[in-house]
């Protein structure tokens, strides 16, 4: 992996279940290895069940609150976000296809015109002017 400089790094934990997807402990290997590797901490990309499982299991885990939290969390606003490793999210993607459908338009949390349906919509909690001066987050 080499990433450019202005190039986003995020590992994508999909689910709680180790038979299923990387374990919590995986995971922090893994982001070890991609800080040791890049100079960065990758972003953590989650939804709501996976983000309470690390919070009620790791707290301000050392190498999880390094990162910052890629919140996916399907709503029109945050109200039940589980803190405790992050204070709060850094992104939060709150449309996509799975509260958006083609023929209800209307429905759907937010989307641009001329673009398809099913396109996910992310937000970064803070200014235009933040970002630009922490993207991509070293």
């Amino acid at each position: 992996m080499k990433p450019d400089k202005d190039d986003l790094i995020a590992l994508d934990i999909d689910g709680i279940d180790e038979t299923k997807h990387m374990s919590f402990d995986e995971a922090r290997v893994f982001i070890k290895h991609i800080r040791e590797k890049t100079g960065r901490y990758p972003f953590v990309y989650a939804n709501n069940l996976v983000t309470k499982a690390i919070a009620d299991r790791y707290d301000e885990d050392d190498i999880f609150a390094r990162t910052h939290l890629w919140y996916a969390r399907f709503k029109r606003t945050v109200t039940d976000f589980p803190a405790g490793t992050w204070k709060t999210y850094t992104l939060w993607q709150f449309s996509s296809e799975i509260n958006c459908q083609a023929d209800n338009r209307a429905a759907c949390l937010y989307t641009v015109p001329g673009t398809e349906y099913d396109m996910d919509v992310n937000v970064f909690n803070g200014t235009v002017e933040e970002l630009r001066k922490k993207w991509p987050f070293g």
